[in-house]
């Protein structure tokens, strides 16, 4: 049981670093072209920069919320919510 965990817990770990270097690529990538005058800081680049830097903050959240819950100190409030505005709005960004 404790090699199962361990595994599962580096497996977690693994797929945690992955989603949160995608967005760190994302910005990284748009912030050079316009740094190398590749792209133009628009209002819609920018928009695009802005969401990501949302979005991973909302990452880091989740994973505060998953350290207090691993600690006991979290509580749940769950509630409705519109899939499928949700997968547009992520749709949206690519």
């Amino acid at each position: 049981t404790l090699q199962q965990y361990d595994r599962a817990h580096k497996q977690w770990l693994a797929d945690t670093s992955h989603e949160l270097r995608t967005p760190v690529a994302v910005l990284w990538a748009q912030i050079e072209a316009l740094q190398d005058g590749i792209q133009e800081a628009t209002p819609a680049s920018l928009s695009v920069l802005h969401k990501e830097v949302q979005n991973l903050a909302k990452m880091i959240d989740d994973l505060h919320d998953l350290a207090r819950y691993d600690v006991g100190d979290l509580e749940f409030n769950l509630r409705p919510c519109n899939a499928g505005k949700a997968l547009s709005e992520v749709l949206a960004l690519y």
